[in-house]
């Protein structure tokens, strides 16, 4: 055992339980921790451009190739210009998605439905 596992115990040899292999306390949490940051990154990005239509969080996260943490850096006002630009680049038609969000919306109350429906 070397003198930095003996005074900190985050350094202390353990199996990983995902894989069997050797690891350190401090390697298993700070995966576990960036674990827990993406799952917040993740559901926040879902949550905030889902306000906007249930088909926002796909198309905001396919215009920024997938990078939705510069996503969720953006203003509402960015993302919506970053989104107009990705479609106009694939030729497809310019989309107000606050208007097709309402259409969704008035949908979902005219079936009674509490929770969105996911399209």
């Amino acid at each position: 055992m070397s003198d930095t596992a003996a005074t900190d115990p985050s350094m202390e040899m353990v199996e990983c339980p995902k894989c069997g292999q050797p690891a350190t306390l401090f390697a298993l949490q700070a995966e576990e921790a960036r674990f827990y940051y993406w799952a917040g990154v993740v559901r926040g990005h879902s949550e905030r451009f889902r306000q906007v239509s249930s088909r926002y969080p796909r198309v905001v996260a396919e215009a920024y190739d997938g990078d939705i943490e510069r996503a969720a850096e953006d203003s509402d006002q960015q993302v919506a210009a970053t989104v107009a630009a990705w479609a106009h680049a694939r030729g497809l038609p310019p989309r107000d998605w606050y208007a097709v969000g309402a259409e969704e919306r008035a949908y979902e109350e005219a079936l009674g439905r509490d929770e969105p429906l996911i399209w």
